[in-house]
């Protein structure tokens, strides 16, 4: 009897703990671009107009959804 309510409680344990480990999963590889630059940096809004990421959202790619651009 009491081998039995223990494996209750583990199993309910067990199932309590699901939706949490689920929680601290890490997102996957994020592919990563990074820039160098020499001289002044741009505001965000010349960045937001740059040919390079005009060309990246063409092709699929959205910083910050799909892409990361360390600068």
């Amino acid at each position: 009897m009491r081998r039995r309510i223990i494996g209750c409680i583990i199993l309910a344990l067990g199932i309590l703990s699901v939706p949490f480990s689920s929680d601290a999963q890490q997102p996957g590889n994020v592919p990563r671009i990074g820039v160098l630059g020499f001289g002044p940096l741009p505001s965000e809004a010349g960045l937001q107009r740059s040919p390079f990421l005009q060309e990246l959202r063409t092709l699929g790619w959205v910083e910050g959804q799909n892409l990361v651009i360390e600068r």
